[in-house]
C-alpha cells in the first residue's frame, strides 16, 4: 500500500534540511533514503500534513557507504 501525504518544514524542520544537506553533502530532494522525526498535524483547511521536525543525517551517510561497497569483495 502506498500513501501520500502533504510535507511541511517549518522552523526547526526547515533548520533541519540544511543541517542535512551541510553534513551529507546531499541535495534533500526526492528518491533519497532519509530517517526522519516527523508528527501528524490536522488542519481544517489544508487537511492531514506531515510536519518535519529532525533528520538523521547519519542514516543516509551510512547509506551512501554502503552503495560505495556494493558489491560486497570476496
Amino acid at each position: 500500500m502506498l500513501v501520500q501525504f502533504a510535507a511541511r518544514a517549518w522552523g526547526a524542520g526547515s533548520c533541519a534540511i540544511e543541517a542535512f544537506e551541510q553534513v551529507t553533502g546531499q541535495q534533500f530532494t526526492n528518491h533519497i533514503h532519509v530517517l526522519e522525526n516527523v508528527s501528524v498535524a490536522y488542519h481544517p483547511q489544508f487537511g492531514l500534513q506531515l510536519q518535519l521536525n529532525d533528520i538523521e543525517a547519519a542514516y543516509t551517510l551510512g547509506r551512501i557507504e554502503q552503495q560505495r561497497h556494493w558489491p560486497p569483495s570476496l
